[in-house]
């Protein structure tokens, strides 16, 4: 303990002589105050301390990150280049978007239908697994934990993740199936944890009072707690839908179907005028089904 004080001691001598002192303040009475040095300072050292170390074992270089930032428009360069000839603009290879729109529809149906499949899982689930609706069971709060312990633990992997697992140990190649289990479980261990934290800050007095009549906790719960929640879950579902269907286009990359399937192959082949035509139907794809999605939500709320 001795040896820890004199080091602060030490370190707080090597500050006073490094960094500027604040202004010693006179009162009206003549007393002088030196006022502390702020926390900031102390603060932003150990911040760029921090981001040192971790730029060292990064190996990251920020050099070449701004001597090789203007390759960026090289490559957008290549990606439009066939779209543009001179002043004209013209689609290239027009039959091409009778490839890329059934795909586009295949990532879109995935997101709805894993959306669908995940939230219709997670109401039930949010139910059983709310701490302040089963807050009078010993035994059914060590499994709520234990359930909640779970629903971490699924949360941990990314949706790419699991639909590498599923494509390459259950059911390999079968392409936009895969990509739609991928995304029911990322729905419902992300819509799942919404909800029950939501209904773990409600008011439960509706419900323990129609509880009291003697009526089962799952009738109580859809009479009392189901008609505030439902906007919330609606608002939720749409959120979760508009983000899968934004993840849905890079799950091609491993074989689980969508739009991403012939991006991947259209980059590794450098057919850049292709990839143009992809990345700009999902922006209007994305766009389109985010601003559909902002408009129910506010509907909702």
């Amino acid at each position: 303990m001795k040896h820890i004080k004199n080091f602060f001691s030490k370190l707080k001598a090597f500050f006073d002589k490094v960094l500027p002192k604040p202004k010693t303040v006179t009162l009206e009475n003549g007393t002088t105050v030196d006022p502390p040095r702020s926390a900031k300072i102390y603060v932003s050292i150990i911040l760029l301390v921090v981001i040192y170390y971790f730029l060292d074992i990064t190996n990251f270089d920020i050099v070449q990150l701004i001597r090789n930032f203007t390759n960026i428009f090289e490559f957008i360069f290549r990606i439009f280049s066939g779209m543009f000839d001179g002043l004209q603009f013209w689609l290239p290879e027009f039959a091409y978007w009778e490839v890329v729109l059934p795909k586009i529809i295949e990532t879109v149906r995935m997101a709805l239908l894993g959306t669908f499949i995940g939230s219709i899982f997670s109401l039930p689930v949010a139910y059983f697994i709310s701490s302040n609706i089963h807050k009078n069971s010993r035994f059914g709060l060590f499994f709520i934990n234990i359930a909640k312990a779970a629903l971490s633990l699924v949360r941990t992997f990314p949706m790419l993740v699991y639909a590498q697992i599923i494509s390459l140990i259950f059911l390999a190649g079968s392409g936009a199936f895969v990509g739609t289990i991928a995304i029911a479980i990322f729905t419902f261990s992300i819509l799942t944890k919404m909800l029950y934290e939501y209904i773990e800050t409600l008011d439960l007095g509706a419900f323990e009072a129609i509880e009291s009549t003697g009526v089962t906790k799952g009738k109580a719960f859809t009479t009392a707690i189901m008609p505030e929640i439902l906007p919330v879950y609606f608002s939720y579902t749409l959120y979760c839908f508009d983000i899968n269907v934004r993840h849905s286009t890079i799950l091609g990359y491993v074989g689980a179907g969508g739009i991403g399937v012939i991006l991947k192959a259209t980059l590794q082949s450098d057919q850049y005028e292709k990839a143009g035509i992809i990345m700009l139907a999902v922006f209007f794809a994305v766009l389109s089904i985010e601003a559909i999605s902002k408009a129910i939500r506010r509907r909702l709320a």
